[in-house]
């Protein structure tokens, strides 16, 4: 081992070279006299002979007495430590301890009734309890984020003890490569200027602890430098031993995985349909499980859950009819599972009247179904009558001509089409991207009034493919081209499937223009929000028809024909409604769906422009599930404001004010991921850990390239016995820095002592 591991502090080891001052001094102090003979020299020369040798042994004496309290005081200032102790340096070294308590979700599995997690907190107080008055201690809380409970002095050992017993499971997600590398981070901070590191990992035998999709949990760059730099150096190389709790059979769980809306738009008065989707991650059938479905917090339908099978999902269909316009707070729950933490999921969503839709008609013509969009808006809510009240088609569409376009509002619209528009104009091009990508769906039809390189070089940067050359001649007696009859995989497409008397293939194109779907540059996606293109429709030579791609949180769709019977036979046909409806609600996305998030997110709110100035004069307060205010960010520049990350599964809500106030609600649910009661074993742990240095595992480890090798990873079960017996043996030993000051103070005196004795002597 280095000489200097011995030490908390070798730097202070340099104050060993001070014990060379008392040399020093004695001898410049043997050259400072001039000799100089006189008469009387020899009667004085033989009485200095006679006394010289005592008083050479007397200052020699004196001489390594100071010599030796400067080299024992640097020494005590560096606090040195023995590794074992020997009679009365029998005992330990300070030491400052970590506990990393795992209070995700998963430890809330009940074992005998009791949760796994109030055994984890009572070994936690107990290795905080039996720590002496000179140890530092820091208990870190390890779930989807990093709590630290932290206590530095003695005396607040009880206030940390009793903030420890009130600590519950949280709703979050488990990583433990993280909350290792967080401890590292303290270690290497100096947070504890104890020469004993010591890191005790409290947690389950769950896979989902250490694993993410077979493969180990690995560390962003600062914490692989944080779990490098306390293991490189003896100095702060911790001990680290993980305490794997909980028998280790496989374990009957079922999960709420998640809550949706069947079509995603919710219409008030009209029955809309929720559903629930439960996983069986158990290794049994789960049969007749009853599901209690909640409106803001109330009892609204139970439906039963007939079977699911070990690994499969099951849906619980609820129909309900919603009354009340305006937010609300749905959730799914049901009882009688090992693990009741997933046992709920929510949802916030919108009830709606209706849904605008802009309809920009580039041929308004007078007469019946003469203009561009008659059929299109007669697709969308044909009649107003019967299928509206029966809530098939909540979207309500307003038409205007191309030249009312600049003027328009975009704001007050989900929807917006443009069809055989020929211009759109050059200062309401960014102004549509920009309503876009906060949210908007833009639906373009082409048609004869249409110049393709004016919209390629225009709408560059909103056009999913570029628009190419004309085929076919527009003749509905001539040569036509059918739809593709094959798979394509676009929801809109899939659900329209479903209605098996309308097949594709009688939908034919008398003209089209060709389409080149743009190929997104690798990075654009993220730092522009833009989405790889689609095929949602294709002709028969597989040729694409109508192209989608995601522009920042919208849609854009490119068809490449006419939306009236100008370029195809579309509008003659039965198909026409229900895939205008499909593709229409499937290009919507809802503002809510932004509002759902998971724990360890925050969540975001868009901001309409005669709200922002009422929110940013009053501030916006989000309440979470506990009631607990967070004041959320307004970022005025994007409209938009900002939460904290959620730390609680539950519903949230702010209250928006303005002249119409309104509650707004959000929802946190817990990762799915947690619920997975797989267990991993002590071998493929070691096996995402190095063997030896610079030879990391194939499978990847979860420290990256920091030196931590297998030997240092310590696994045990739930005997306490055994982590007691550890901690010992890699503590034993004891700090002697004590000693040595003791004895630097009694060489004070004994030299004191001695200065004076030899002086009168000698006087």
């Amino acid at each position: 081992m280095n000489f200097l591991s011995f030490f908390t502090h070798p730097a202070m080891l340099i104050g060993t070279a001070a014990g060379s001052i008392p040399i020093i001094i004695h001898i410049l102090n043997r050259q400072r006299y001039k000799r100089v003979w006189w008469a009387a020299m020899h009667w004085l020369w033989a009485a200095y002979k006679k006394s010289h040798r005592r008083l050479q042994i007397e200052q020699l004496i004196l001489l390594l007495i100071r010599v030796l309290i400067l080299v024992l005081l640097a020494m005590a200032l560096a606090r040195p430590a023995l590794q074992a102790g020997v009679g009365l340096l029998q005992g330990r070294p300070s030491v400052y301890r970590i506990v990393v308590l795992d209070n995700s979700f998963s430890m809330g599995l009940l074992e005998a009734g009791r949760p796994l997690f109030e055994k984890a907190r009572e070994r936690a107080l107990r290795l905080v309890d039996e720590l002496n008055a000179s140890d530092d201690v820091t208990v870190i809380l390890c779930n989807s984020t990093v709590e630290e409970l932290e206590q530095r002095e003695s005396h607040q050992r009880q206030s940390l003890l009793q903030e420890l017993r009130t600590v519950q499971v949280s709703d979050g997600g488990s990583n433990l490569p993280r909350g290792i590398a967080h401890a590292c981070k303290l270690v290497v901070e100096g947070r504890s200027r104890n020469l004993r590191k010591e890191i005790v990992v409290l947690t389950d035998r769950t896979r989902a602890a250490w694993f993410a999709r077979e493969q180990p949990k690995k560390l962003r760059p600062d914490e692989e430098d944080a779990v490098r730099a306390a293991f490189a150096d003896p100095r702060t190389k911790p001990g680290l031993w993980i305490v794997r709790l909980g028998a280790s059979p496989d374990r009957e769980n079922l999960a709420l995985e998640r809550l949706e809306v069947d079509e995603k738009v919710l219409t008030a008065d009209v029955e809309s349909q929720v559903v629930a989707i439960v996983r069986n991650l158990g290794v049994k059938p789960a049969r007749r499980m009853p599901v209690t479905f909640h409106v803001d917090g109330e009892v609204a339908l139970r439906e039963e859950l007939e079977t699911v099978e070990p690994g499969q999902t099951a849906a619980v269909l609820f129909r309900h009819v919603f009354r009340v316009p305006g937010s609300h707070l749905l959730g799914a729950s049901f009882e009688g599972d090992p693990l009741p933490n997933d046992n709920t999921a929510f949802l916030a969503a919108d009830v709606e009247r209706e849904i605008k839709v802009l309809c920009v008609d580039g041929q308004q013509r007078i007469g019946p179904n003469a203009s561009e969009l008659d059929f299109f808006r007669q697709a969308l809510s044909p009649s107003r009558a019967l299928e509206v009240q029966a809530g098939k088609m909540p979207l309500a569409p307003e038409v205007i001509g191309d030249g009312a376009l600049a003027g328009a509002n975009l704001d007050d619209y989900r929807l917006v089409v443009l069809a055989n528009v020929a211009r759109v104009p050059r200062e309401k091009v960014e102004s549509l991207r920009q309503w876009v990508v906060r949210g908007g769906a833009l639906w373009i039809w082409l048609g004869d009034r249409v110049d393709p390189s004016a919209y390629n070089r225009e709408l560059a940067d909103l056009l999913p493919a570029t628009i190419g050359d004309t085929v076919g001649a527009g003749d509905s007696e001539g040569a036509s081209e059918a739809l593709s009859e094959k798979a394509i995989e676009h929801p809109a497409i899939t659900r329209f499937r479903d209605i098996k008397t309308l097949p594709l293939g009688q939908l034919r194109v008398f003209r089209r223009q060709q389409l080149a779907p743009k190929n997104v540059a690798a990075g654009a996606e993220k730092a522009e929000g833009l989405g790889q293109p689609l095929t949602v429709l294709a002709m028969e030579n597989g040729e694409p028809l109508a192209v989608e791609a995601r522009l920042g949180e919208g849609r854009v769709l490119l068809v490449g024909t006419s939306a009236d019977k100008a370029w195809n036979n579309w509008p003659a046909k039965n198909h026409y409604m229900p895939l205008i409806h499909f593709i229409a609600l499937h290009l919507i996305h809802p503002e809510y769906l932004q509002r759902n998030r998971k724990v360890g997110e925050p969540f975001v709110y868009r901001l309409g422009r005669e709200e922002l100035g009422p929110a940013r004069a009053e501030g916006l307060t989000l309440r979470s599930p506990s009631k607990e205010p967070m004041q959320m960010e307004i970022a005025a520049e994007t409209f938009t404001a900002t939460s904290k990350p959620a730390r609680r599964a539950g519903g949230y809500a702010v209250e928006i004010p303005g002249d119409k106030r309104r509650t707004v609600h959000f929802a946190a649910n817990r990762s799915i991921e947690e619920s997975d009661l797989d267990t991993v074993d002590d071998r493929e742990i070691h096996s995402c850990v190095a063997e030896v240095a610079d030879a990391p595992p194939e499978r990847g480890s979860f420290f990256g390239t920091a030196p931590v090798l297998r030997d240092d990873v310590r696994l045990l079960g739930e005997e306490a016995e055994a982590l007691s017996e550890a901690l010992k043996r890699f503590s034993s030993g004891r700090e002697i820095w004590t000693w040595l000051a003791m004895a630097v103070l009694v060489l004070l005196v004994v030299e004191s002592v001695l200065a004076m004795r030899f002086g009168n002597y000698n006087r």
